[in-house]
């Protein structure tokens, strides 16, 4: 999980892959993709901060592409459910 920031105060929750995209590109270069969630805008040519919260899993290489897009959503739904445990941490004093 991990959190995303486009200004000085506001942060979101992420799935996020750091890594080579090995389903798509064998040999390809590192890149980092980020899935905010519950956010619907345009980032395009902005500078964003991201900041690693907890590690969900290594890379993988997929061998069909549905594969992959099952794996990011039980990715994303292991995020919500972090996030969520974390809010509850957080408002217990």
């Amino acid at each position: 999980m991990q959190r995303v920031g486009s200004d000085g105060d506001t942060w979101y929750d992420a799935a996020v892959n750091l890594g080579t995209n090995p389903t798509f590109v064998p040999a390809g270069a590192l890149s980092l993709e980020a899935h905010l969630l519950d956010f619907d805008a345009d980032l395009y040519d902005q500078r964003l901060r991201v900041a690693f919260v907890a590690r969900l899993r290594d890379e993988r290489r997929f061998t069909a592409i549905d594969e992959l897009v099952a794996q990011i959503r039980r990715d994303i739904s292991s995020v919500r459910e972090a996030a969520r445990n974390r809010t509850r941490q957080d408002s217990n004093p």
